[in-house]
């Protein structure tokens, strides 16, 4: 989906369940809906309001591309457009891939793949992919962004997967 990204990130949990275990986690994922299953604390003191479910919701189980998974409250903050990803491919207990349309004009991409091994454990491996934004400007300020970001980021992004490990562990 981003060919020439300029930055990727990969990162993987090994969890003691099934790929069918661990998928209703990630179906149910995001602001409004499961939560992003990390430090709950963090991302509501950021104004993101988000509540993390630790159980699986009948209701929160579908999901189809063009889907938003969101971020953010629609409107954060009172005042500014929320951050929210498009579902671009759901493959059911397999892989979810998700699409963010940056303001600066880039794209970023968040992929989540199950893969079983031969015990019936889970390995969930998370990609996110970015593509350059177009003017030399947005690209100044996407670099400044990530030098900024980043180390929050991945802190936030090793908690889900630590979330979604120890939800699907249990059961």
């Amino acid at each position: 989906m981003i060919p020439n990204a300029d930055l990727q990130t990969t990162r993987a949990i090994e969890i003691a369940a099934s790929p069918a275990e661990v998928w209703p986690w990630l179906v149910q994922m995001g602001q409004g809906r499961g939560g992003l299953y990390t430090y709950e604390w963090i991302e509501n003191l950021l104004g993101a309001q988000i509540h993390n479910l630790d159980r699986i919701h009948p209701d929160l189980q579908k999901l189809q591309p063009g889907d938003h998974v969101r971020l953010t409250p629609e409107l954060y903050l009172g005042r500014i457009p929320g951050q929210f990803y498009r579902v671009e491919d759901v493959r059911q207990e397999s892989a979810l891939t998700l699409l963010q349309e940056l303001p600066t004009g880039g794209l970023n991409s968040w992929s989540f793949v199950l893969r079983a091994d031969e015990d019936g454990r889970t390995r969930l491996v998370v990609r996110g992919r970015s593509s350059t934004p177009r003017s030399p400007r947005e690209r100044f300020f996407r670099w400044i962004e990530l030098l900024l970001l980043e180390p929050g980021y991945f802190v936030m992004e090793r908690g889900m997967l630590r979330g979604i490990r120890s939800r699907a562990d249990r059961g």
